[in-house]
């Protein structure tokens, strides 16, 4: 897939809005911080992978 960053970051703001969602992101860079969502949400069945 290839997404532009602010088309990605809108898309997980707005599903962020439905899904309580906490993690730490000391360290990271908004894009890894995305990333990091975009694996978790699948995995806990939030998003069709």
């Amino acid at each position: 897939m290839n997404f532009s960053r602010k088309t990605l970051v809108a898309s997980f703001c707005k599903l962020l809005e439905a899904v309580e969602l906490e993690m730490g992101t000391t360290g990271l860079s908004p894009m890894e911080a995305v990333q990091e969502i975009y694996l978790y949400l699948p995995r806990e069945g939030y998003l069709d992978g």
